[in-house]
């Protein structure tokens, strides 16, 4: 039997963080499970310290700073590793739920099959009938399977261009992009409509794409390759693009599985935690995704 280990980026709601470990002891009671506290503001490391009091295959692991989603879970993964060894590692945020009774058979039985470094599985957000992945930005300008400096340029010029009008919008909702289709140039357009392409079409498996990094799985010999399973050079944003510019460097594959699903409720943990006006949280969301860009256009330079 395949062995299992589950890392769990918490930062504050230790509620959802509860709920994502419960699913998890219904697959399987002898699963390793470590939940990373990223520094949370307010109880939640403690909160789940609790909770998890009387399982003695889950641990807590605390951070002193809040070190952002790559760091923090490549603190997850070090710590399981220390702990025992596995044969693959499934990353997942606090808001996911597993609810697929056969979640670790059809794993290990894609992994085997394939013969992949790194698993993504159908991704569902109930609140609205998405499916993320294979992983598509919509409204950015990277191709989901092959982003070049051109792509990463432009999608730079479009951040830039909503940071600017963060202003005029206060009070306002804004979505992923403040773009026109109308006012889109062409090869902007043809871009869109092969995301819309891969969205509409998450039934169907592909391989050697970007996936979402809401639930990743890993296997052990790709952590070995790897070194660490994400850039800690990124604070938030853009992991996807950089896992997998990295996997094609290091010539691991990729695959999306659709036969395996979990639930995202997205944003739970994020929209709760940052400050709650719009504008606020709009700049820090585009400030991090600028940053990641930059350590993209670095990685692509080097290639």
């Amino acid at each position: 039997m395949k062995r299992f280990c589950y890392v769990i980026l918490q930062y504050g709601c230790s509620d959802l963080t509860a709920v994502c470990v419960r699913a998890i002891r219904k697959l399987s009671e002898q699963s390793l499970i470590v939940v990373v506290d990223n520094c949370s503001p307010d109880d939640a490391a403690s909160e789940i310290r609790t909770q998890l009091d009387n399982d003695p295959r889950s641990y807590v692991l605390e951070i002193p700073e809040n070190v952002g989603f790559s760091s923090g879970n490549n603190a997850g993964v070090e710590y399981a590793q220390s702990l025992e060894e596995f044969d693959y590692c499934v990353v997942l945020n606090s808001d996911v739920v597993i609810e697929q009774t056969d979640f670790e058979g059809k794993v290990a039985a894609s992994f085997e099959q394939s013969g992949c470094a790194v698993l993504g599985p159908d991704i569902l957000v109930p609140s609205s009938g998405w499916h993320q992945n294979p992983f598509h930005h919509f409204g950015d300008s990277l191709h989901p399977e092959n982003p070049s400096l051109d792509d990463v340029r432009e999608a730079r010029i479009n951040l830039q261009a909503k940071l600017d009008g963060l202003d005029a919008k206060a009070g306002q909702s804004a979505g992923r992009s403040s773009v026109s289709p109308s006012s889109m140039p062409p090869e902007q357009l043809k871009r869109i409509g092969r995301e819309l392409d891969f969205r509409l079409h998450w039934d169907r498996a592909l391989e050697d794409t970007a996936l979402q990094g809401a639930c990743l799985v890993f296997s052990a010999s790709a952590l070995k390759e790897l070194g660490k399973p994400f850039s800690p050079v990124t604070f938030l944003y853009c992991e996807e693009w950089i896992l997998r510019i990295n996997c094609s460097h290091h010539g691991l594959r990729m695959k999306y599985d659709p036969s395996i699903k979990v639930l995202h409720h997205e944003g739970s943990s994020t929209a709760r935690s940052l400050d709650e006006k719009a504008i606020k949280k709009q700049r820090f969301t585009i400030d991090c995704e600028l940053k990641s860009l930059d350590v993209v256009e670095c990685l692509l330079e080097e290639l």
